[in-house]
């Protein structure tokens, strides 16, 4: 297998210190590099970079066969002359472009409300390495979209950028620009944000939207095809490219379901004056999707159980889609269980069968602790077990710690029937790490409910003895936890639980679990994990029980002996 790179932006890699590594330094077999864009020659005229790995004949016979014969020698003069030039003062002339961006970087940060990113996003994982040359600048906290400000230097100020999209600006800087050209646009600026600058109300923050791949391009593409109005096609499976050009990166390809998140950035970069290319209607009025048989395309989603077991819930549609700092978050609406919340791919709840978790979670150690007044919440950002806290009149307090606000933010737009109480005057969001903010407490809850997620990934943290250690020392002295424990039908999932299991019983004096049964969870069959310093949930039960019996027969008197068989049958 060989390794092909198109180096569009890349000429100045092979000449400058403190750039990122060129193509061919990486490894690559094959680079197109296009002189043209950094290098000062002529416009369409490129080199192709070969490898030892890639014979020169070879690939000179291919550009024969798929290619004209009829060279431009203008282009190929073009090449040469910048060939030479680079070879002589790349090094000294790329130095002084890197010096001039940062230079302007430096100045556009010092007007305000611009940020110039550089180097410092760079942390070794999602950003890797940044090209200095290439001038950056966010532009939504001065009010405007990056496009808004593209077009104003164009039309006002008589200044070519590269392009603008929904949030930032690109400057290139090549060999050709001078001092002088840099400190007008950042005089330009500077003036566009005194005569422009507002509060940004209404402007869109999201600038890349996660695509959900239906199927392949190509299988899309060539499918046979149907046209809507553009707001008609939510929830099918589009079969051409949409895009803003520049950058020319897609918002929607073949085989990507077409969404509301989707079809609200078309409209709103259709609005700022994006240039749009790609679909059969040049004007995005209609969009072309795949039409199977007079129907849309069947939509299926499936949740792995293990590598030979897996769930599957037919989809009329995908409501809600987005990658948060922490996880994907995905909402459907489904024909047998409503609407559906997955993250990273898994479950979390389904309008059908939601009520099962929360109530037995939340039900079960209330029953157990009458006096249960101040209620740590972990996780369940759904909202599902903060509202069946607040039917609870003693509750006087439920602190929610969140680590992901979109969770929230989803399920308050898509699931109100979950969240509909988390604007209780009770209720008190965080949204911060669990593992943090429980550090912090001692003696302050009667309860915590652990609704965490599986023990992998964001909620890994909340399956540790430490996290369990915490809990204790934040509960009261007759406090209890819960937490979800998971199935324990599945051989890797049952050793899981047992493992948390002996890690909540080696903490907490009392240590049990319970059960109950949900449709939609890994095998139907889910646990939960019972943990308190004082009570034990079936003695305590029971002892309400009997109670409550002498409490409705005041004539009947019970010796001690039968106090233990009514108990027994009041389970």
């Amino acid at each position: 297998m060989l390794c092909l790179a198109d180096e569009a932006h890349g000429t100045h890699f092979y000449f400058g210190g403190g750039l990122p590594v060129s193509a061919m330094a990486a490894g690559a077999d094959m680079a197109s590099v296009s002189m043209h864009k950094s290098g000062g020659s002529l416009t369409q005229s490129s080199l192709l970079l070969i490898g030892p790995n890639v014979h020169q004949g070879y690939v000179r016979q291919i550009i024969n066969l798929t290619q004209t014969t009829s060279g431009s020698y203008l282009l190929m003069s073009s090449l040469d002359i910048s060939r030479r030039n680079l070879a002589l003062r790349g090094r000294q002339v790329f130095h002084q472009v890197a010096d001039m961006a940062e230079y302007a970087r430096e100045e556009i940060n010092a007007v305000g409300g611009y940020y110039a990113f550089g180097k410092e996003l760079c942390n070794g994982n999602s950003v890797f390495d940044f090209d200095t040359t290439k001038l950056s600048v966010h532009t939504l906290d001065i009010g405007l979209a990056g496009i808004e400000v593209y077009d104003i230097l164009r039309d006002e100020y008589d200044i070519q950028i590269e392009f603008g999209d929904i949030g930032n600006i690109l400057a290139y800087l090549s060999i050709g620009d001078r001092p002088q050209e840099i400190e007008r646009l950042v005089s330009a600026l500077a003036e566009i944000k005194r005569r422009y600058h507002t509060d940004g109300t209404g402007l869109l923050s999201q600038e890349y939207i996660d695509p959900v791949v239906a199927a392949s391009p190509q299988e899309a593409f060539y499918a046979p095809k149907k046209s809507l109005p553009l707001r008609e096609t939510e929830g099918m499976v589009c079969s051409e490219f949409v895009m803003c050009y520049p950058p020319g990166i897609p918002i929607l390809a073949p085989g990507e379901r077409i969404t509301k998140e989707i079809l609200n950035y078309i409209e709103y970069a259709k609005a700022k004056g994006c240039s749009m290319t790609g679909p059969e209607d040049p004007d995005i009025l209609h969009l072309t999707f795949w039409h199977k048989e007079g129907k849309q395309m069947e939509f299926w989603f499936s949740e792995f159980h293990t590598p030979d077991v897996k769930h599957s819930i037919r989809v009329n549609k995908q409501l809600y889609s987005k990658q948060s700092d922490y996880q994907r978050i995905d909402i459907f609406e489904t024909p047998e269980f409503g609407r559906v919340l997955t993250l990273d791919g898994n479950v979390m709840l389904t309008e059908r069968d939601e009520f099962i978790y929360d109530e037995m979670i939340v039900h079960v150690p209330m029953a157990v602790h009458k006096e249960a007044k101040d209620i740590l919440v972990i996780g369940a950002g759904d909202g599902g077990v903060v509202r069946e806290l607040t039917r609870y009149d003693r509750v006087e307090r439920i602190d929610l710690v969140e680590m992901d606000p979109q969770v929230i933010e989803a399920c308050r737009a898509y699931l109100p029937g979950n969240a509909c109480r988390m604007d209780d005057r009770r209720v008190h969001i965080y949204y911060e790490n669990a593992l943090k903010f429980i550090r912090k407490c001692e003696d302050e809850y009667d309860l915590i409910i652990v609704d965490s997620s599986d023990p992998f990934g964001p909620s890994e943290g909340l399956f540790t003895r430490e996290f369990y250690g915490s809990c204790f020392n934040a509960l009261r002295a007759d406090g209890i936890m819960v937490n979800q424990q998971g199935s324990p039908f599945y051989a890797e999932d049952a050793t899981a639980m047992q493992r948390s299991h002996q890690r909540i019983a080696s903490t907490f004096p009392i240590s049990k679990v319970y059960q109950a049964h949900i449709p939609t969870f890994a095998a139907g069959y889910w646990l939960f994990g019972f943990a308190s310093k004082k009570y034990h949930p079936i003695n305590e039960y029971g002892r309400r029980c009997v109670e409550r019996a002498e409490h409705a027969y005041p004539l009947l008197h019970l010796p001690a002996a039968r106090r233990g068989v009514l108990s027994a049958r009041f389970p």
